[in-house]
């Protein structure tokens, strides 16, 4: 009984195995990166610097530099 418990259990392992190979076979290997948008993002990215808050700094300025 122990033996074919032993048999059986080496039996099923080797059926996994045959069939995780198929389907690596069918599907092809697990990509390793993939995140490949950040590789293919080379825009200028700048940030947009509105003349209102120039306007308020340098009026905010100006009086500190008139007292």
């Amino acid at each position: 009984m122990k033996n074919f418990k032993r048999i059986l259990k080496l039996s099923v392992m080797v059926v996994l195995m045959v069939l995780a190979s198929i389907g690596i076979g069918m599907a092809g290997p697990v990509p390793l990166s993939p995140n490949k948008r950040k590789d293919n993002d080379n825009g200028i990215k700048i940030e947009l610097v509105e003349a209102k808050e120039e306007d308020s700094l340098q009026s905010d300025t100006e009086q500190m530099n008139q007292e």
